[in-house]
């Protein structure tokens, strides 16, 4: 670009998530009801910390600092997003558009340093835990996470005053907050220094702790496999697999948004990556780092997922009732809403008729009835005495629930071999992927899976219990296994056996699909073709990953090895929080569903007036 067209940049205007003036109340709302279960869970469990004096060791100093960096994370952004959505005036000074950055670079990093100390703390406490007590001291948790303050906010420091130097030749920053990539994107010369800078300076600062907990992890490893004791195993993978999937997620999206050039850079998909990991992400860590940990709730911060005495209930703390009311209300609203939203359009738009969206379709209706089968139930019991379930409900509640979940696995598998055609033979794709092929396809699923739910049924309805108290929120294997009065010997056998054909296979199916087509972005070597592949096929491997670690955390140990505690929150992760994501990752990141929701908004708002 020519510099004789350069043009003194004294206020940004930011062009937000979408330029579509209907779709601004949807993103308000959105935005906000995310933003407030984030501020909500983070200050929740941050004034525990603080204020709770049996949470004063260095652990939860640690998780406290995480809230509060979470809470920062979004409140840098998300508010100004908000004002935005519903005003016209979106103009930022430069000066607040640079001081933003800043605070939003420190506190992204700081994140990334805490992630590692945490991981420290982890490989202490299980590879030397007689030794914890002296090594992992509060002085020393204070000059570490002082460190590393100092170091980010150095970083920041750098990356803010080289973009204060940039001469800009436009001031509409495609984004809801200023970032480096859109600013970079605004260069009238190619920002070679700041791009330098960003592919050394900034794989040191953000790759550093990413290795200090790899070599954590590894030596936790080490001592496992040199352990070989079963109980231990356990009780690390319990430990560090919430940290793990947090840490993959953060730097998945880190390293997709930062550390490529700044002329491929995206403004849709980039903003909905930004979006993930400084707002749904932030949210979400709360329940994957703290509700996981038997102390914070069984003492303090919900009681939520304590032992029960009263059969499908969340908690026996009677003044939390209302508190897990409400939760569950609001994330089952909103699981409703935007699967039935994408169902609606699935079905209504004519611009919504290929196989793939069928698909989308069938995925939204799973996972709208994955939540409807226990969630309305759960929502009853926090606010009545009565908690019981007749035994026939019971087992249809379990073949129900059994029958839906194993078919979001089978889901998952059609829509990557989907994937595989339509990248590896997209000549062939109308020839290959069919109608009669896809119903087929989906139909056997549905057979196949329940027959194997009607199965599992069966045998849990023929065992002798010796307990009528489930400790589960509704009817399930494992904590009906738990109160069998003998050992389930063929219940256990059949999860075993049968289970890993029914669930693994669909797994193994997927996992070749997408060998095969990485072994086919190997073979072209382009970097369009691989940045194509990738932004198709990311937001489904993500889901798979989630889906198949609770599913084999919940279900692939014997019942003697069940924790009422993590079994519940597993289970409440993968059954109401995850259906309500997958619309997101799903189809908002795709062109034509934006496009098909933009027209029955407008449709909407147009027979409204």
């Amino acid at each position: 670009m020519d510099r004789n067209n350069e043009t003194s940049v004294l206020r940004f205007i930011l062009l937000g998530l979408s330029e579509c003036q209907d779709l601004q109340p949807l993103i308000f709302l959105g935005l906000l009801a995310v933003y407030l279960v984030n501020v909500v869970s983070n200050s929740l469990l941050l004034a525990v910390v603080w204020f709770d004096a049996q949470f004063s060791s260095p652990m939860y100093f640690l998780l406290g600092q995480l809230a509060l960096v979470d809470m920062s994370f979004a409140t840098i952004t998300v508010p100004q997003a908000l004002v935005h959505a519903l005003t016209q005036h979106r103009d930022i000074p430069f000066t607040s558009c640079m001081a933003q950055m800043f605070l939003f670079l420190a506190a992204g990093n700081m994140e990334s340093y805490l992630l590692a100390i945490m991981a420290y703390d982890r490989y202490v406490a299980i590879c030397h835990p007689l030794h914890y007590t002296t090594v992992v001291t509060q002085p020393l948790c204070l000059k570490m996470v002082g460190a590393s303050w100092v170091v980010v906010s150095l970083h920041a420091l750098l990356h803010t005053v080289l973009a204060s130097q940039i001469h800009y030749c436009s001031n509409h920053l495609g984004h809801f907050f200023c970032d480096l990539p859109p600013l970079f994107r605004l260069s009238c010369t190619q920002p070679f220094l700041n791009e330098m800078v960003a592919f050394t300076e900034g794989p040191l600062e953000i790759l550093s702790p990413l290795a200090f907990i790899l070599t954590s992890y590894a030596r936790i490893g080490a001592t496992m496999f040199h352990l070989r004791s079963t109980s231990g195993l356990c009780k690390a993978l319990s430990t560090c697999g919430s940290h793990l999937m947090v840490v993959i997620l953060f730097y998945g999206t880190v390293v997709w948004l930062y550390f490529r050039p700044s002329s491929s850079y995206d403004l849709a998909r980039d903003q909905q990556v930004a979006l993930f990991y400084t707002v749904v992400a932030p949210a979400l860590n709360p329940l994957i780092y703290s509700l996981r940990n038997k102390e914070v709730p069984a003492d303090s911060l919900c009681g939520t997922f304590s032992q029960l005495q009263d059969q499908s209930s969340l908690s026996e703390h009677q003044d939390l009732q209302l508190l897990i009311f409400l939760g569950l209300l609001v994330i089952y609203l909103v699981n409703e809403f935007n699967n039935s939203l994408l169902l609606a359009m699935v079905w209504f738009d004519a611009k919504l008729r290929g196989l793939v969206y069928f698909l989308l379709g069938q995925l939204a209706l799973v996972d709208t009835s994955f939540a409807t089968i226990m969630v309305p139930q759960a929502l009853v019991h926090p606010l009545t005495q009565c908690r019981n379930i007749p035994f026939t409900s019971c087992m249809t509640q379990m073949f129900l629930y059994l029958t839906v979940g194993a078919m979001e696995s089978y889901l998952w598998a059609i829509m990557a071999y989907d994937c595989y055609v339509a990248i590896c033979h997209p000549l062939h794709y109308t020839t290959v992927v069919t109608w009669p092929l896809y119903l087929k396809m989906v139909g056997a699923s549905w057979v196949f899976i329940s027959l194997h739910s009607l199965m599992h049924t069966i045998l849990a309805a023929r065992l002798h219990y010796c307990g009528n108290h489930i400790g589960h929120f509704f009817c399930e294997l494992p904590p009906l296994l738990h109160l069998s009065c003998t050992q389930n010997f063929l219940n256990e056998m059949m999860a075993f056996i049968e289970g890993s054909v029914v669930f693994p296979s669909p797994l193994a199916f997927t996992l070749t699909s997408y060998g095969c087509i990485a072994n086919a972005m190997f073979c072209l070597l382009s970097t369009s073709y691989l940045h194509k592949a990738l932004s198709t096929c990311g937001s489904n491997l993500t889901m798979v990953t989630l889906f198949y670690g609770t599913m084999a955390w919940l279900y692939f140990h014997p019942s003697s090895n069940y924790d009422l505690g993590h079994g519940q929150q597993v289970a409440l992760s993968y059954n109401v929080v995850a259906p309500a994501l997958n619309p997101i990752i799903y189809s908002l990141m795709n062109k034509k569903v934006m496009a098909a929701l933009k027209r029955a908004v407008r449709k909407i708002l147009t027979k409204g007036t």
